[in-house]
């Protein structure tokens, strides 16, 4: 199978995040356990990008933050924000022009200039 590599120059690691998150609502992991078990067979992604989307969620409000005893964060969907997440990847979901690719990547790319 061909690998896929995920990066902010390729807003899917947004776009995956969040499809993740609205299927699994009780998902809850580290940078690490993202990494390893929230992006589909096949893809590769960057930890540095995956951080960039995750700190862009968090900014939103879509995801939450934990942190334990020894300092390790722990990440998961906000579920009071859920019809709002629901609705924007809705929004981009299936569309076959290219103009959802591009409005994730302006998504991506602000979250880059914070």
């Amino acid at each position: 199978m061909e690998e896929k590599i995920l990066n902010c120059s390729n807003p899917e690691v947004l776009r995956a995040l969040l499809a993740y998150l609205i299927k699994h609502q009780n998902a809850k992991d580290t940078l690490e356990g993202i990494l390893g078990w929230w992006f589909p067979k096949g893809y590769v992604v960057q930890k540095d990008e995956v951080q960039h989307a995750i700190d862009f969620l968090i900014s939103k409000n879509w995801l939450t933050k934990h942190e334990t005893t020894n300092f390790q964060k722990i990440y998961g969907i906000n579920k009071k924000q859920l019809k709002e997440i629901k609705s924007f990847h809705a929004s981009f979901k299936g569309k076959a022009d290219g103009n959802d690719m591009r409005d994730y990547q302006e998504v991506c790319d602000s979250s880059l200039r914070r």
